[in-house]
Order: C-alpha cells, then structure tokens, then sequence
C-alpha cells in the first residue's frame, strides 16, 4: 500500500468455489491478497481499484449468482487477519513456504513470505502450480524470467533451487516493498532483479525458463512478443476455460504446448519442454 492511503476495501465474496474462483479471475491483477474460509473469500483492494471492481461485479451479477459486501479497514488488521489464517504450504515434499512469525516449520527449501499488499503467498492454486513447475525445470545454472513477480515467491524459489540470475517483471509498484522485505527475509541479496514495467513493452525473452503468472488477457498480448521461443515457458492465471483459446495462439506463434495441469479451476500450461 503506498504512503497515501492509509486504508483498504475489503470485499467479502459469498458463492460456491466453482463461481467464487471464477469471479476472481476477474480482479486478480487488482487484488492485494485474500484470505479464504468456507463459501466465503475476503479480498482487499486499494481504494482506487473499488470502482472497477465494483462495476465488475455488478456486470457479473447478470451471469452468476453470489453476494458480496464492502467493508473499509485500517492498516493493522490485514496483518491480525493473516496471523489467524496464514498456515504453511508444502509443495512438493520439497518446498514449504511459512510466514515470517514461523520459527518451527522445518523444509529442505523453506520460504519466509511476510504477507503483504502483494499477492502470492503459495494458497492460490496457480501459485501452488508455478512452484510445482520449478521443482520441475530449475537447475542449479538456470536463468529465469519472473513475469508478475508480485511478493517474489517464485524468485525466492528459483535462486533457493540454484538459479543464476531471476529477472523480475511487476507492472504494480505497490509491490516493491513487500517484494524487497521477502527477498531479505530468505536472505537474498544478489541474483534477483526486479523492475516494475510493462510486460508488454519488455525485449529481453533470453531466459532459459519465462514464468509468466497472471491473466489470460496479458498473456494472449504476451504471446506474439514470445513467437519462435525455443526455451520453456510456464504461463499460469488461468482456468481451464481459457486453454481452447491459449493453445490456439501458441500454436499459431510457434510456440509448442506440450502438459496442462489442473489444481481446482485453474491451470497450468508448460510449452517448449
């Protein structure tokens, strides 16, 4: 959260999880971080991302059936909230990421998270299925792209698996801060670069490995800048729905979708393997 605003929306989304994951695909890029409970997802925006989120929903009433309320919150609570329902995530029996108050939780590859205005603490499904795909494709040597880097996770575990060198694309600038705080928590300070840009307008697609963990709209305009890649691409912010028309423009740019994965509605597609 920047410096001027010193307070955040919370939205609590009622529905079943079918159409609550749904909905969320919708703001995701817009989100700070929710916190899940049964048929009931709390979100937090900032409040320039109300109105759009409000319009959103009010659109999306037409086709699905949910409610939701609007709660405006101080600063401290978001941190109260996740101490109550932050718990460690393993994946893979490998990696476990805890929050930064977790002095017990032991892994081969532990992750400290401080969770933030900076979406990504390993709970979401495509966070989950990103870190499955680098157990699967990093290598000590390895050099990554990191697009929609928002808290770091995914950098953290790719230096923590021997990564070289982790560039960092964020379009949200809100981001630095949290970013930078779970870099030094991990205790990294060389290897990881983080710039807050416009994908869309990056050159530099040399990497051994591109994540790219954001929405389908983003990566539909991604994939042309990607056309003859030969390395490995993971793109992820997707739901099963979305793959007919993905797979359709890999392969119209030379780009060859070899496993999808599914974690609940979402998805997971790995190109050029």
């Amino acid at each position: 959260m920047n410096a001027v605003n010193k307070f955040w929306y919370e939205l609590s989304l009622r529905a079943d999880d079918v159409t609550r994951e749904i909905l969320a695909s919708g703001f995701m890029t817009d989100c700070l971080g929710a916190i899940d409970a049964e048929q009931q997802t709390r979100y937090f925006f900032d409040s320039e991302a109300r109105p759009k989120v409000e319009s959103y929903l009010l659109e999306s009433s037409e086709r699905f059936s949910f409610e939701y309320s609007w709660e405006k919150q101080g600063a401290e609570p978001w941190h109260l909230a996740w101490k109550d329902h932050f718990k460690p995530v393993t994946v893979g029996r490998r990696i476990c990421i805890v929050p930064d108050w977790d002095e017990t939780t032991r892994a081969e590859i532990r992750i400290r998270i401080k969770p933030g205005m900076a979406f990504g603490t390993g709970h979401h499904e495509t966070t989950f299925l990103m870190l499955e795909a680098l157990l699967a494709y990093c290598r000590p040597g390895t050099t990554v792209l990191d697009v929609g880097s928002g808290s770091g996770i995914l950098a953290i575990a790719a230096r923590k698996l021997g990564a070289a060198a982790v560039n960092c694309v964020e379009y949200d600038d809100a981001c630095r801060e949290n970013f930078h705080e779970n870099l030094a928590l991990n205790n990294i300070n060389a290897g990881v670069e983080l710039q807050i840009a416009d994908i869309l307008q990056w050159s530099d697609f040399k990497q051994d490995l591109i994540l790219a963990n954001v929405n389908a709209r983003v990566i539909k305009a991604l994939l042309p800048r990607l056309a003859g890649c030969r390395q490995t691409i993971v793109l992820s912010g997707l739901l099963g729905t979305d793959e007919p028309s993905i797979r359709t423009l890999c392969e119209q740019f030379q780009l060859n979708p070899v496993k999808t994965v599914h974690r609940g509605e979402w998805i997971r597609m790995d190109l050029n393997l």
